[in-house]
């Protein structure tokens, strides 16, 4: 089993760079709600390998969709924001995205178990 989580965590390192390269040259909110999104589909895609309870799945990707989004916005100077409200701006953002988080989760793993799961899910879509 730690062979896996190495294996998830690895790629979590994998993401969160890819994610760091991407807002680091320049987001839109669009875009960065696009990645968001893109980032929790790949980490549905990882943890679904983790031989677990679905309810442990699933706190697991959670708790890589936060490590991934606190990465990306420490990575992301915001457009039109100045920077001594960005610290704010960021950690609602960090909110509004781990809120919606666990539901994506949700819609992403009924619509995959009805469709089948894809081979693979990029950041780039």
């Amino acid at each position: 089993m730690d062979e896996l989580y190495d294996q998830i965590r690895k790629e979590l390192e994998t993401l969160i760079a890819e994610g760091r390269a991407m807002a680091a040259d320049g987001l839109t909110f669009g875009e960065a709600w696009a990645l968001s999104r893109m980032a929790t589909q790949a980490i549905v895609k990882i943890v679904e390998a983790v031989g677990t309870s679905s309810t442990d799945k699933r706190e697991l990707a959670l708790f890589c969709v936060d490590k991934f989004t606190l990465a990306i916005l420490d990575a992301w100077d915001i457009p039109k924001i100045p920077n001594w409200i960005e610290g704010p701006v960021d950690r609602a953002l960090h909110a509004a995205v781990m809120g919606a988080a666990g539901l994506a989760i949700d819609a992403i793993v009924g619509r995959w178990n009805a469709e089948g799961w894809p081979e693979s899910v990029s950041l780039r879509g």
